[in-house]
């Protein structure tokens, strides 16, 4: 059974209930399998990860300094230790998730707003956060977290987030902006309701935008970190309604 931790009150009265999230820090005590594939030099292996297949040059000696038990053609290794060696391959699988989960979830927002209901219904769905490169962000002050919920409650409760397209006359959901809280400089990016394009733009006045986004964004502070689901789980969800 989920373990329920709080519950989340949403502008529109709804009460929503939050879950704990499940750790994705490398467990010290979980072992993992890694393949020898070669030995270049008497010193080294070529060790492959079994999820992956990535490879990766260890020296010798890490295998007794750990204490770990090389076995025919392969090692378990701690979760933890193995994460540390095919660090940069992790890091380059994250950006390229990113990249993909951004590309998604812009391809979708259109029929994510219109399934609204569900999103609001569920917090797994609600706490969705933007891609990072979705992400708006202050000079001086840093970065406004939103998740894909609170995008959806500002469209439709915060007259700022919406612009006009001259091009169609339609509505343009402003998603992310960025700039000075100073010089007021900055820039909006959002979507068209009616065309589907990609529209840029900026306020005449900044604060009319940050301010109240900012302000929003406190609201859910102390929700960011209970469990969501993925961009792509909340695709195929509305794809087999």
């Amino acid at each position: 059974m989920e373990n329920i931790k709080a519950q989340l009150k949403l502008l529109n009265g709804t009460t929503l209930d939050c879950y704990t999230k499940e750790s994705s820090t490398p467990d010290p005590k979980r072992n993992v399998i890694i393949y020898i594939a070669r030995m270049p030099d008497e010193d080294h292996y070529i060790i492959e990860d079994a999820t992956y297949g990535n490879q990766t040059t260890i020296h010798k000696s890490l295998i007794s300094d750990n204490h770990l038990e090389l076995k025919e053609g392969y090692f378990l290794a701690p979760q933890s230790l193995a994460h540390t060696w095919f660090e940069d391959f992790h890091k380059a699988r994250i950006k390229k998730q990113q990249k993909q989960e951004s590309l998604l979830f812009i391809n979708n927002i259109l029929n994510f707003y219109a399934h609204k209901d569900l999103i609001y219904s569920d917090s797994r769905y609600f706490l969705i956060p933007l891609p990072d490169s979705l992400t708006s962000g202050m000079a001086y002050l840093g970065e406004i977290p939103l998740t894909l919920g609170m995008l959806l409650e500002l469209w439709d409760t915060e007259p700022a987030t919406i612009d006009s397209h001259s091009d169609c006359d339609g509505k343009v959901l402003i998603i992310y902006f960025a700039g000075s809280p100073l010089s007021g400089s900055h820039a909006w990016s959002g979507i068209c309701s009616k065309c589907n394009k990609r529209i840029k733009g900026h306020k005449e006045h900044f604060p009319s935008l940050w301010v109240p986004v900012g302000t929003y964004a406190k609201l859910y502070s102390n929700y960011l970190h209970y469990a969501h689901a993925t961009v792509q789980e909340l695709v195929e969800k509305l794809a087999n309604n």
